[in-house]
C-alpha cells in the first residue's frame, strides 16, 4: 500500500516537472524519468574525464561515461552557469576554462543542448583572452604616456616583444624607431575580441565543436598552417599543401585566433573599424555583425562566409552576449 502511494506521489512530481518544463523551457535530464535509484559510485561504469585549465596547468574530473552529456550539465549548473543570468548581466560568466573538447558533446543528439554546452566552453575562453589583451593594453598606454625618452631599456625591450608579437614591425621593414605613430599601430592591433564573433566563427569551423580538428586537435577557428605540426583535411585539394592547425590546449587555440585577427594585413580594415564600437573597454551592441563585413578574407567563401557569421549570430541570438563584460567569476575546481 505504502509503495502505492510512493510511486503515485512520484509519478505526480514527474507529470508536473514536465508541464513545468514546457510552460518555461526548462531542461529535464533523461536520468528523471528513470524513477529507480542507483548509488552515486558505480565501479561498474566506465568512466570519462573533462579536462580544464587550473592556473596554467591541467586538471582531469573523471566523470560517469554514461550520460556523459547530462553529467557535463550538471557540473556546469553546479557552478551557476546560467546563459539567462549571463545575458541579463546577473551574473558573471564563472572561470571554467576547458583544456579540450569533450568528445562527448559530439554524442548529444540534441542541438540546442549542444549550443548551449558550447557557448559554455567558448564564453570562459574568449573572455579570458580579452582579459589578457586588455592588460597589456593598458601596459601600452601607459609606456606611451611616460614618454618615449623616459622610457628604460627593459620597459622599451617589452615594447620590441609586443611589436614583434602583433607584426608591427613587418610594417615597419622591421627597423622601427620607437615613435607616437609605431605606438598607434601597436594600440589599434592590441584589442579586445567581439565575443558573439568569436562564438559565430568557432560554431562554423568546428560544426559547433564537433569537427575532427577540434576534437583531435584543439583547433576552435580552422587556422592554417604550412608545417608539419598540422592536422591534414580529408578532403584537400590535389595540389594544396596547406593543414589545420593544431594546438596544445583550447586557451592556445584563443590566444592565436586574437592574434590572427590582431595582427594580420588581411583584417587592417577590422582592426580600424572596430575602434568605432568599443566604449569603456567593452563593445557595443551589434558591433559582431557590423564587423563581421570586414571578415570576408578569413576564408575561401569570401561574402558566403560573412553570410554565414550574421546568420549564425542572428538565429543563436548571440548578440546577448555583446555588452559582457572583460571579466570571470573565480570558481574553485577542487583538490
Amino acid at each position: 500500500m505504502q509503495r502505492n502511494k510512493l510511486n503515485a506521489y512520484l509519478t505526480a512530481i514527474t507529470i508536473f516537472l514536465l508541464s513545468a518544463s514546457i510552460l518555461v523551457g526548462m531542461f529535464i535530464p533523461s536520468s528523471l524519468f528513470n524513477l529507480k535509484f542507483r548509488p552515486l559510485e558505480n565501479p561498474s561504469l566506465t568512466r570519462t574525464t573533462l579536462s580544464f585549465d587550473d592556473q596554467g596547468s591541467q586538471k582531469d574530473l573523471a566523470i560517469d561515461k554514461k550520460d556523459a552529456p547530462l553529467a557535463l550539465i550538471r557540473l556546469l549548473g553546479s557552478f551557476d552557469f546560467d546563459l539567462k543570468k549571463i545575458k541579463s548581466r546577473e551574473s558573471l560568466v564563472p572561470n571554467l576554462i576547458f583544456w579540450r573538447l569533450p568528445h562527448d558533446l559530439k554524442e548529444l543528439s540534441q542541438v540546442a543542448i549542444r549550443k548551449k554546452l558550447f557557448m559554455k566552453i567558448l564564453l570562459p575562453l574568449i573572455i579570458d583572452r580579452n582579459m589578457q589583451i586588455q592588460k597589456k593594453r593598458q601596459q601600452i598606454f601607459n609606456l606611451k604616456n611616460i614618454g618615449i625618452p623616459n622610457l628604460r631599456n627593459n620597459q622599451k625591450g617589452w615594447i620590441f616583444e609586443q611589436l614583434k608579437y602583433y607584426k608591427v614591425l613587418s610594417k615597419y621593414n622591421a627597423e622601427a624607431t620607437l615613435n607616437d605613430e609605431v605606438f598607434d599601430e601597436l594600440l589599434l592591433r592590441a584589442n579586445i575580441l567581439p565575443i558573439p564573433l568569436a562564438i559565430a566563427q568557432a560554431a562554423i569551423e568546428t560544426g559547433w565543436g564537433t569537427s575532427r580538428f577540434a576534437l583531435e586537435g584543439n583547433s576552435l577557428f580552422g587556422q592554417w598552417t604550412w608545417k608539419k605540426s598540422g592536422l591534414t583535411p580529408s578532403r584537400r585539394e590535389v595540389g594544396k599543401e596547406h593543414s589545420v592547425k593544431a594546438f596544445k590546449n583550447l586557451r592556445h587555440a584563443v590566444e592565436n585566433y586574437a592574434q590572427n585577427l590582431n595582427s594580420s594585413a588581411f583584417y587592417t580594415r577590422f582592426r580600424k573599424a572596430r575602434l568605432k564600437f568599443i566604449k569603456n573597454d567593452r563593445y557595443v551592441n551589434d558591433a559582431s555583425s557590423r564587423l563581421a563585413t570586414h571578415l570576408s578574407s578569413y576564408s575561401q567563401e569570401g561574402e558566403k562566409y560573412v553570410e554565414k557569421i550574421l546568420k549564425i549570430i542572428s538565429i543563436n541570438r548571440l548578440a546577448d552576449f555583446e555588452l559582457l563584460s572583460n571579466e570571470l567569476r573565480d570558481v574553485s575546481l577542487g583538490n
